[in-house]
């Protein structure tokens, strides 16, 4: 799992593509310890639970040193057990002022962690695949954004978006 993890310094798919240093090692060993699966360390990826795969897979992230967190529903195909498990160590991320800034995809409010920030929250109305009710080249009107406890009414597209985006930076 170690290797899994060593390999995020030069973006490899497999250990023997580059040499890795004893820094390198100690760095995957901490983003390990700092996801809760230094203990998975010696054990090969495809023998993982779902939940351990991710843990090991934000690991590998955590190891690059990047500048921003990007994560695209990562609870996704986990019992409850582990997506809890893995809600609360965002939280503890998050809450850590090592850690890059995140930027969480969820279609689940519940999955976001306490300690995240700011919220946008998008909204569709009566849209799905295929034919809107105008005719497939007419789409009708477009549903905008209302950020939390925003005034009803008519919405505008991408309202707060440029001072949520100027936060992160």
């Amino acid at each position: 799992m170690a290797d899994v993890v060593v390999t995020s310094r030069r973006g490899a798919l497999e250990p023997w593509w580059h040499a890795y240093d004893d820094h390198d090692r100690a760095r995957a060993a901490d983003a390990l310890e700092r996801v809760g699966a230094a203990h998975l360390a010696h054990r090969l990826f495809g023998t993982l639970s779902s939940g351990e795969r991710q843990r090991v897979q934000l690991a590998r992230t955590l190891a690059a040193d990047p500048e921003l967190l990007l994560l695209d529903e990562p609870s996704a195909g986990l019992d409850l057990g582990g997506r809890e498990d893995l809600v609360a160590r965002l939280g503890g991320l998050a809450a850590d002022p090592d850690t890059a800034p995140i930027v969480l995809v969820t279609h689940h409010v519940e999955e976001v962690p306490p300690g995240f920030t700011h919220a946008l929250v998008l909204r569709r109305r009566g849209r799905g695949p295929g034919p809107h009710r105008r005719g497939a080249h007419r789409p009708g009107p477009r549903r905008g954004l209302r950020a939390p406890g925003a005034p009803r009414g008519r919405p505008r597209p991408l309202a707060g978006l440029g001072r949520a985006l100027r936060r992160l930076t």
